[in-house]
């Protein structure tokens, strides 16, 4: 994968302090940051993190109400739109890295095994913790 810069790895450390837990996928948003960074791209990921921090949302209310809940089939349908929209936009921010990280994402969070639709619920977590650092008036290293 794509080396990661001295700022963005002491951001991810301060990230987990922050939210008092361990990130899933600690080196894949410090490569997101840098990716993002690099190609200007910044407005892609607060946006990916935006669709992230819905998804968590959605993903608990869905689990707590259940299938036959009153609003279950919107909310999941909002979910797979959010879910297909923030893929794309980490799809965006990978597609111009070095093969080895471009193909370390696909088979992580985007092949059609039910352990990258896991990985990728994980890492929307992650993305989840930046966006809420963000709303707190944190800057991005």
């Amino acid at each position: 994968m794509t080396s990661i810069r001295h700022e963005t790895a002491q951001f991810v450390r301060e990230l987990e302090l922050y939210s008092s837990k361990k990130l899933h996928h600690p080196d894949e948003v410090a490569t997101l940051i840098d990716l993002a960074r690099a190609q200007n791209l910044i407005d892609v990921l607060e946006d990916a993190a935006f669709h992230a921090k819905f998804l968590t949302k959605a993903l608990a209310v869905m689990q707590r109400i259940g299938a036959e809940g009153e609003g279950y089939p919107q909310l999941a349908a909002e979910f797979q739109a959010s879910l297909e929209k923030a893929s794309t936009l980490l799809k965006t921010l990978v597609k111009e890295s070095p093969e080895d990280t471009k193909q370390h994402f696909v088979q992580t969070f985007f092949s059609l095994r039910q352990e990258s639709f896991t990985e990728l619920l994980d890492l929307m977590q992650d993305l989840t913790v930046v966006k809420n650092w963000r709303v707190d008036g944190r800057p991005l290293p």
